[in-house]
């Protein structure tokens, strides 16, 4: 009874410790795979790839085989960005790092792209509908910070009973977001298994190369959680908002 009395007592208090706990592991684990991802790129991208040709070149390879030459191509003026597809445009934008060389890295991160376009040219809506999802996962992630705050003062101010209510509406939050979430996992697994299909189909590379390929869109997949963690963790600072391919 001593035990649970003293739990009751510092229930606000134990909360507190576990949401901190929770939040810090969680920005751990984001920053980690970005980390991760940035190491392998920067060693990908100097694997040189059965290609004659640079990453631009290969791009517009995909586009005619593939597309009959609608998806156009261009080169960013910084390295924000590895790359990513604009449906709108239909345009794949690569930093110059990727785009001036001839890797594996480089390869990987161009067909991940035009497997987003395949996705579009099965379904046109399906990634603007994503980018809407994406923008109210982030809006959950900055209720956060609302909630948190709500609940420090109206535990101070009403009592203990508080802290179960708003560490409820945290843990229903980030559920909700989660799930949103998902779905944009999924769509960007698919991206990677269209990438590969394509490249299959194209047969330029060795069975070693479409192994390092694989392997190195595995190590992207993982930047897609943490991209989950950024969006829910946005509000405390601890995570970056970088967002690879």
């Amino acid at each position: 009874m001593e035990i649970l009395d003293f739990l009751w007592q510092n229930l606000w208090w134990i909360l507190l410790i576990i949401v901190a706990i929770a939040i810090f592991a969680g920005a751990w684990v984001a920053n980690f795979a970005y980390d991760s991802y940035a190491e392998k790129l920067e060693k990908a991208l100097y694997t040189r790839a059965g290609f004659a040709g640079t990453i631009v070149d290969f791009a517009n390879t995909l586009s005619m085989r593939f597309f009959d030459g609608k998806i156009r191509t261009v080169i960013a003026p910084s390295d924000v960005n590895d790359g990513y597809y604009s449906p709108s445009a239909m345009t794949i934008t690569l930093s110059p790092k990727v785009a001036r060389t001839n890797s594996i890295g480089g390869i990987a991160v161009v067909a991940h792209e035009f497997g987003h376009a395949a996705q579009q040219f099965q379904n046109p809506n399906i990634l603007i509908n994503n980018h809407r999802l994406n923008k109210f996962v982030k809006f959950l992630g900055n209720l956060n910070w609302v909630i948190v705050i709500g609940t420090i003062l109206a535990c101070i101010f009403a009592g203990a009973i508080w802290a179960l209510v708003g560490v409820g509406m945290l843990i229903l939050n980030v559920f909700v977001a989660i799930l949103l979430k998902y779905s944009t996992l999924r769509l960007e697994k698919n991206a990677s298994h269209r990438a590969l299909k394509m490249l299959e189909d194209l047969n330029f590379f060795s069975p070693q190369e479409m192994v390092e390929i694989k392997k190195f869109l595995g190590f992207a997949k993982r930047t897609y959680t943490a991209d989950l963690l950024s969006a829910i963790l946005g509000w405390t600072g601890l995570v970056r908002r970088t967002k690879f391919f």
